[in-house]
C-alpha cells in the first residue's frame, strides 16, 4: 500500500472472506488498521530535540507539538465489498495521555459513509467540495438513476461534473454513493451516457437518505443548477424513481440540505428557473483583449406590478422605466457569479 503500485494492494486477514447470512461484516469495526510509523526519522528526531526534558509521550499538553497528520490520501480496492465507506485517523498517545482510548491511541477524525473505491480521494472533505442527490420521498423498488449532473451557474451552462472511473488519477473527483448494486454501479450515474444507469440497493423501497449519489469535486464548488435522469415508469410495476429528490452539500463534517425538488421519471428533470425570468447581456463583437463591464443596469418597459397603462418605448425604459433587481449571475468571468455582483454595485472604479 506504500509501493506507489496502484496494481498491488494489501489486504487485511478478516475472519470470512464475505458478510454473512446475519449482516455481520467480514471484517470487523476498528479491528483492522493500516498506518505508517514515524519514529527514527528526521521529523521525529527534531521533535524528541524539542521535548528535552519534558513528557515524551504526552508533550502536546506542554507546549511542543509532536508530527500530526491532518489529511489522508487513500486509494481503496474499487470492489464494493473490499472497501470501507467510513475510516477514522488516529494517532498512537500512549495510555497515560488524556484522549486516548484504551489501547492508547486517539482519534484525529472519523468519516462517516463518504469514503469510496476505486479512485484517489484524499480525506476529510473540503467544506463545500462535495453535493449529492438524495431520495426525498420513498421509492416503490431500488432507485435506479440514468444520469446525474452538476452545474455552477443556474441555467445548467458551466458543467463541473465529475465522471467516476476506476482508477481514477490522484486530484481528479471520485463519485460518492451509498448500496449501490453490483451490477449498475455508482460510476454509471456520472458517465455521460443515458443507456447505461446507477441503482441502489435498499432490499426494496429506498427510504427518505437512504440512497444518494453524488460527486467529490476535491475543492470548493458552487453548486446552482441540477439535471437528473431516474428511470421511467412502468404501469403496473413498483416505481423505481421518487418524486421528490434533495440536493446536499458537505460542509466539512455533515451533509446539508441545499433545496428539495419536484422529479419527474424517464426524462430530464431540471432546477433551472422558468421562462422569462432570467436575461443577459452578451458581447456580440469580438474585444481585443478582456471583455470588462464597469456596470449594468437592467430596466423594463412597464410597472412590473401590472400597470399595463403606462408603455415605454425601448429608449425611453432607461430614463421612466423600472430597474430589474435580481441575482448577478455571469458566464466566463473573472471567478463566478461571486465577481458578477462587482457589475451592479454602483461602483464605477472596479469591473469584473
Amino acid at each position: 500500500a506504500f509501493d506507489g503500485d496502484e496494481g498491488s494492494a494489501w489486504y487485511a486477514n478478516c475472519q470470512r472472506d464475505t458478510i454473512d447470512e446475519t449482516g455481520d461484516p467480514a471484517c470487523p469495526v476498528n479491528e483492522h488498521f493500516i498506518g505508517v510509523s514515524v519514529a527514527g526519522t528526521d521529523e521525529w528526531q527534531k521533535w524528541w530535540e524539542l521535548v528535552g526534558d519534558g513528557d515524551p509521550e504526552c508533550a502536546d499538553d506542554n507546549g511542543p507539538v509532536s508530527p500530526m497528520v491532518r489529511c489522508v490520501s487513500v486509494m481503496q480496492s474499487p470492489g464494493y465489498l473490499h472497501y470501507a465507506e467510513s475510516l477514522a485517523l488516529k494517532r498512537y498517545i500512549g495510555h497515560r495521555c488524556i484522549g486516548a482510548d484504551n489501547n492508547g491511541w486517539e482519534t484525529v477524525w472519523e468519516i462517516d459513509g463518504v469514503a469510496v473505491g476505486g479512485s484517489w480521494q484524499s480525506l476529510p472533505m473540503v467544506a463545500g467540495g462535495a453535493w449529492r442527490v438524495e431520495v426525498a420521498e420513498p421509492t416503490g423498488e431500488d432507485w435506479k438513476v440514468y444520469e446525474i449532473a452538476f452545474y455552477t451557474d443556474v441555467l445548467c451552462t458551466e458543467s463541473e461534473r465529475a465522471m467516476a472511473k476506476p482508477g481514477l488519477e490522484m486530484g481528479g473527483p471520485p463519485a460518492l454513493t451509498t448500496g449501490w448494486l453490483e451490477e449498475f454501479p455508482r460510476r454509471q450515474c456520472f458517465d455521460g451516457a443515458e443507456d447505461t444507469m446507477c441503482a441502489f440497493n435498499c432490499r426494496g423501497s429506498c427510504s427518505p437518505t437512504e440512497a444518494w449519489a453524488g460527486v467529490d469535486f476535491q475543492g470548493l464548488t458552487s453548486v446552482k443548477c441540477l439535471r437528473v435522469r431516474q428511470i421511467e415508469h412502468i404501469r403496473g410495476s413498483a416505481a423505481g424513481w421518487s418524486p421528490k429528490l434533495t440536493l446536499g452539500r458537505w460542509d466539512g463534517n455533515l451533509w446539508r440540505d441545499s433545496a428539495t425538488y419536484d422529479a419527474v421519471p424517464g426524462v430530464w428533470f431540471d432546477t433551472r428557473p422558468g421562462p422569462n425570468s432570467v436575461w443577459r447581456l452578451t458581447n456580440d463583437d469580438g474585444t481585443f483583449s478582456s471583455w470588462m463591464v464597469n456596470e449594468v443596469e437592467l430596466y423594463t418597459a412597464s410597472d412590473p406590478a401590472g400597470d399595463a397603462a403606462r408603455q415605454l418605448s425601448d429608449a425611453e425604459a432607461c430614463s421612466d422605466g423600472f430597474r430589474v433587481r435580481g441575482e448577478p449571475l455571469a458566464a466566463g468571468g473573472s471567478d463566478t457569479d461571486l465577481d458578477a455582483r462587482l457589475a451592479f454595485d454602483l461602483n464605477l472604479e472596479r469591473s469584473e
